[in-house]
């Protein structure tokens, strides 16, 4: 669904924002889930740096078989 540029803009204005404590407690660690590597850089990039610079523990766990990487490639099969 394509929306126009200023629902967009409402939309991200209305999204509730938070700081490191609202995800993790103090002393508390994160944990990324992400279904193909890269994506947790793409998603959560910004989190991942904010919670390293905070020292707080971040945990990345890429879940794939790479079943779909290379879809016909007769080099990557």
């Amino acid at each position: 669904m394509l929306t126009r540029a200023g629902q967009a803009h409402a939309a991200f204005e209305a999204f509730p924002r938070g700081g490191l404590a609202d995800i993790a407690p103090a002393g508390g660690g994160i944990l990324v889930l992400a279904p193909h590597p890269d994506d947790e850089s793409l998603g959560c990039g910004g989190l991942i740096a904010l919670a390293a610079r905070a020292g707080r523990m971040c945990t990345l766990a890429l879940l794939t078989d790479g079943d779909a990487s290379h879809t016909g490639s007769v080099e990557w099969p």
